[in-house]
């Protein structure tokens, strides 16, 4: 893989492809490794020993990607301690550029994208993000239409003996959990899982009987979920929006969550424009998204004042 780092690299400065080196390249580089390792996923400290190590390799990297002289051997230059952490930089560097890659072959947004990248996003991250609030604001619309139906064959497999009106039951909640999320939710929200589920569905439908008692216990389990919140379901659009304010969007922005402009009568802050051109819907209102936010962060706070 690092033969293939420094043919690409070779290749890229005949092209003249490879960009300036950028300022404090070094320091930035070793600071972005030991923030990799010290996260949750992995939570490793790096000692002064690899420290030195890893500025070792961001010497060899700065002379590699922004000299005019074609790259060095790196095993003329790093020790074989420092190869292994040249060869994880490689992996890793792959790995985020397929990703990349992915993201930017994905159709152009018409207003997350343009917005989130006017506030300062680079084109892949503001692609990605704008795609990913669309797809959570459908998966979650889709969810609350689905939930009633789910709940109630999940109600009727608890009561049921298994036998021809289980499996149709089993039939449906399969089919709606390859379809959509909801399966999955319901089960999160008491600890569990959907493949805790679904294979004992799955054996039900064929005519297994060596897995009804444990599928008793965990829709025994799923009786705390097994409820349908009253009240207007939410849009695509509406819960793009709420979760665009979940993450606290508009601050990482520096704008406003919500204007009303009193003199044109209506709202006017990037976000709310952003989502009406998304969707396709001027009249938009951002107030619903806002409010049901409300409501569940002081919910969860545990306030008096929940309305």
């Amino acid at each position: 893989m690092i033969a293939l780092f420094i043919h690409s690299v070779n290749a890229a400065r005949e092209n003249g492809l490879l960009s300036p080196k950028p300022e404090n390249f070094e320091a930035n580089f070793v600071e972005l490794i030991q923030r990799w390792a010290a996260s949750p996923q992995y939570g490793i400290s790096i000692d002064a020993t690899t420290t030195s190590e890893l500025h070792n390799v961001a010497n060899f990297l700065a002379d590699a990607l922004f000299s005019a002289e074609p790259c060095p051997d790196p095993k003329a230059r790093l020790t074989e301690n420092e190869l292994d952490h040249l060869l994880n930089f490689v992996s890793l560097s792959c790995m985020i550029g397929a990703a990349a890659m992915k993201v930017g072959e994905l159709p152009a947004s018409r207003g997350y994208e343009p917005m989130l990248q006017e506030h300062g996003f680079n084109p892949i991250s503001a692609r990605g993000l704008a795609h990913l609030l669309v797809k959570s604001g459908s998966r979650r619309a889709k969810e609350e239409r689905l939930r009633p139906t789910v709940v109630k064959a999940i109600r009727g497999l608890a009561t049921s003996h298994f036998g021809k009106t289980s499996q149709d039951q089993a039939c449906y909640l399969l089919q709606v959990a390859d379809e959509s999320s909801i399966v999955d939710t319901i089960c999160c929200e008491v600890g569990l899982r959907e493949m805790d589920l679904l294979p004992l569905l799955q054996a039900l439908v064929d005519g297994e009987p060596h897995g009804h008692q444990k599928l008793s216990d965990i829709l025994q389990k799923l009786r705390p979920a097994l409820s349908v919140p009253r009240g207007r379901k939410r849009s695509p659009v509406s819960a793009a929006h709420e979760f665009a304010l979940e993450g606290d969007l508009p601050a990482k922005l520096g704008c406003s969550a919500y204007t009303l402009d009193d003199v044109a009568g209506d709202f006017t802050d990037p976000l709310t424009l952003a989502t009406r051109l998304e969707f396709g819907d001027p009249t938009f209102d951002p107030r619903p998204a806002h409010r049901r936010l409300k409501r569940r962060r002081l919910a969860e706070s545990g306030s008096d004042l929940v309305p």
